[in-house]
């Protein structure tokens, strides 16, 4: 019992790496993003993983035989270079994958953005300034219904390299802690001069 149990678990890691690298090459195109770091130099990298957390999520399924089933479970969401938020995680029903988006709030009511509106992210993740507005917002991770809306969790930029010769892309490393992220240089710097004026409030 125990060596099958052992083998089950090396197969489980192993698809787990496998799915994952697939799953990586899917969901990064190249898109330059900038960031800046707290000593006020940006950067920038052309395949990304910007990683906003772990939330618990109640999501609807529908399978055969039982009609749409409420699952509860955790999900991971991340902002990928390919220009969306993947969320993947598990819930009582087994593997989660999610929808998910950015969003504000206005009103009193979520109103998710596209990634293109974005202007600047900083404080954590949890600030954004749009391109057509001159405001400083809240910003939340929108999974699939406004009761699954969190501000980020987590803030860090996973940094990959492609190789061309075998076409695949590789972990680097991670920029952390990190002060903010936007799609041009100047949008980087602006990202710093807020973040100083939002702790200096």
């Amino acid at each position: 019992m125990r060596k099958f149990m052992f083998i089950f678990a090396v197969l489980f890691v192993f698809s787990a790496v496998y799915s994952q690298d697939d799953l990586k090459q899917r969901s990064m195109m190249k898109k330059t993003i900038f960031y800046v770091t707290p000593d006020g130099k940006t950067a920038s990298a052309d395949y990304w993983q910007l990683s906003l957390g772990n939330f618990a999520v109640k999501v609807q399924r529908r399978y055969p035989g039982e009609g749409i089933v409420p699952i509860e479970g955790n999900v991971n969401a991340a902002f990928m270079s390919g220009g969306y938020i993947e969320g993947n995680g598990f819930g009582d029903r087994g593997k989660i994958s999610a929808n998910a988006d950015f969003a504000v709030k206005r009103g009193g009511k979520f109103e998710t953005i596209r990634a293109d509106s974005i202007d600047f992210i900083f404080y954590g993740g949890t600030k954004v300034k749009l391109k057509n507005s001159s405001q400083i917002e809240d910003l939340f991770v929108h999974i699939e219904d406004p009761y699954n809306t969190y501000p980020p969790k987590k803030f860090v930029l996973g940094i990959y390299n492609h190789n061309k010769q075998f076409d695949e892309l590789a972990f680097s490393h991670e920029i952390n802690p990190l002060i903010g992220v936007s799609f041009t240089a100047e949008g980087a710097k602006n990202a710093y001069q807020a973040a100083l004026a939002e702790m200096n409030k």
